[in-house]
């Protein structure tokens, strides 16, 4: 009876074995001599790399279905969480804009920018972005306002992709630095045009911290504080980087709970320098993106730029057979 059964067993599988090998030789186009057992293995291969590459996106849809921000801390320890109210913007935004990132200034965080058409900060759209990707913590007399964006910078592919490029560039080579937390790989950092000044963590005076996990497309994270120092950073070892790292399509292999913990002063120096290393490669971008500007510029005149970048927006090829490209 037992070899009754195991006989029946075997029978179904080479059954099923030659029914999936005869659909997959139809698929390929192929005989089923030619389709052979190397075409059969092949397509298993494709097969499972499909369904790891469907996996995987799903995965990364999941991770990045809550935004950036539900991955910052709940309530504990005596801070109590709520979300933006009309009147913070005083209480956590300057008005002249000095407390906004470059990113944002310039536009590469999704937008048009913080600037409206007359270059001052357009203060309802900084506000409105700021109240739907944060968190506001207050204990006592301390508050903290944690934002956190899923940003996706767009590629330099135009003139005002170039111009954009050498704009933060020129602004990255200006901006001062002063390091205050290295916290599971994160940096943060103090960042200013010319001089950042010492850093103040006190309830009475406003501290802007920016800190990145990833590049092109990263997790952009800011502190404006009223709080002391070390209020601050118990709320930022609280934040779950891990799962912020998890929602780029490359995480960052050294960011995450895996990572050593450092004294302050080792913290100070780590962001100080991750931060350094970032805007010095900023600012050779947008040297190069300079470059490439005054060739193209050299060779199709003020003209065939005009055109070419016409031409791109339109969706009409890239402009290289328009007249001017030529003269």
């Amino acid at each position: 009876m037992k070899f009754q059964v195991l006989a029946f067993a075997l029978l179904a599988l080479l059954v099923a074995f030659g029914g999936d090998f005869y659909i997959k030789a139809q698929k390929s186009g192929k005989g089923l001599a030619e389709f052979g057992l190397a075409g059969y293995v092949e397509s298993l291969k494709a097969g499972s790399s499909r369904a790891a590459a469907t996996e995987a996106a799903t995965e990364l849809a999941e991770a990045q279905a809550g935004g950036a921000r539900s991955h910052l801390p709940e309530s504990f320890g005596g801070w109590t969480r709520r979300a933006w109210q009309e009147g913070d913007g005083d209480r956590f935004l300057s008005g002249d804009g000095q407390n906004i990132s470059m990113e944002q200034l310039v536009g590469t965080t999704g937008g048009a920018g913080a600037f409206g058409g007359a270059g001052l900060p357009n203060r309802k759209r900084i506000l409105a972005g700021v109240a739907g990707s944060s968190w506001i913590y207050e204990r006592g007399d301390e508050a903290v306002l944690l934002q956190a964006e899923l940003v996706t910078e767009r590629p330099a592919n135009s003139v005002s992709g170039q111009m954009m490029q050498i704009g933060i560039g020129n602004m990255a080579a200006m901006t001062d630095v002063k390091g205050f937390a290295f916290v599971q790989g994160v940096g943060f950092a103090q960042t200013a045009l010319f001089m950042a000044g010492d850093i103040e963590a006190t309830p009475e005076k406003l501290l802007t911290l920016n800190a990145r996990i990833g590049g092109q497309q990263r997790v952009q994270i800011t502190v404006r504080a009223r709080a002391r120092a070390e209020s601050i950073r118990e709320l930022l070892a609280a934040i779950d980087y891990d799962a912020m790292n998890a929602m780029l399509g490359h995480p960052d292999p050294n960011v995450g709970s895996h990572m050593p913990q450092f004294d302050i002063a080792e913290q100070v120096a780590l962001a100080e320098m991750g931060e350094n290393e970032r805007l010095a490669a900023l600012s050779a971008r947008g040297s190069a993106a300079g470059a490439a500007f005054v060739a193209d510029y050299e060779e199709k005149g003020a003209l065939g730029v005009a055109l070419q970048e016409q031409a791109t927006r339109m969706g009409l090829g890239d402009g290289s057979g328009s007249p001017a490209a030529g003269d």
